[in-house]
């Protein structure tokens, strides 16, 4: 390579660093399905974007690097409360990330999406100490509980839990850019939407990501995508389709018109998660 060659490399690097603006991306997992469907568009060819999770700034009690804070023009961001102190964004937090920002860095929110209601019960964590879900059936043993079971009697309260999930999903993004509650609960029985509780489909994260591009007046074009399109893991079960099991029990009650039938291994994933339920409650 000639000398006037590598000269007019080390220029045109320098132009293009400084022509790129710079985004931050700071939330939990749910910021990668954002990320992919933002490959969809020209947002790379205007940012060099640097992702940190939120959950292991906490875990670390580390923070967003200052440089990186302070120099930023765009942060896309899902919000942590004034209880998190400096990780906090919450702008009457003294202490807020938000507040080190450049005063012409732009910001776009959106909310922890999250849905606990379409599978009948299941452990919440990897602990296995807490469930989601529970029976509103009497019971005296758990022989009538997998009979009951058998024959689709077991009243998992879907309408109540439904109904605090979506109330919850509002109150959370009252104060965010994104608002996307309302998207869940008008196309809960026409498409898939969660592989578990906290992972949504790709079709949620589609629609995430048109309204974070309304807001920079970016064009998202219509995609066709995998169900689980950048391979969230099921960090609970750690099962190979890295989704729970779809249940008749839902299927009948919320009328999903993805799919027909159960998926093949519902009745034993969900019979176990009742076992562990019963030992809890009635032992």
């Amino acid at each position: 390579m000639s000398f006037i060659h590598q000269i007019n490399c080390i220029l045109t690097n320098n132009l293009y660093e400084r022509y790129m603006k710079s985004c931050l991306l700071i939330g939990n997992c749910q910021l990668s399905g954002i990320k992919e469907c933002l490959n969809y568009t020209e947002f790379f060819k205007d940012y060099e974007v640097t992702q940190y999770a939120n959950w292991e700034l906490l875990k670390s009690n580390e923070r967003v690097p200052l440089y990186k804070l302070k120099h930023a023009d765009l942060v896309i961001y899902q919000p942590l409360s004034e209880v998190h102190g400096r990780h906090s964004t919450a702008l009457h937090n003294p202490e807020s990330l938000l507040h080190l920002l450049k005063e012409d860095c732009k910001t776009v929110s959106f909310p922890r999406i999250h849905n606990n209601a379409i599978f009948p019960i299941f452990h919440k964590d990897r602990s296995m100490k807490q469930m989601y879900g529970s029976i509103k059936n009497k019971i005296e043993n758990v022989k009538q509980l997998g009979e009951l079971y058998i024959h689709n009697r077991i009243d998992f309260g879907f309408d109540e839990r439904i109904l605090q999930n979506h109330k919850i999903s509002l109150e959370k993004e009252t104060e965010t850019d994104v608002k996307i509650a309302d998207f869940i609960q008008s196309n809960l029985s026409k498409k898939k939407l969660f592989l578990t509780q906290d992972h949504p489909t790709s079709v949620v994260f589609q629609e995430v990501t048109r309204q974070i591009c309304d807001k920079l007046e970016i064009d998202l074009p219509e995609i066709e995508m995998d169900e689980n399109k950048t391979g969230l893991q099921d960090s609970v079960y750690h099962r190979s389709d890295h989704q729970y099991p779809i249940s008749r029990y839902a299927i009948q009650h919320f009328g999903f018109n993805y799919i027909e039938q159960e998926h093949s291994d519902a009745d034993l994933f969900y019979a176990r998660n009742l076992r562990d339920y019963y030992r809890r409650i009635y032992s």
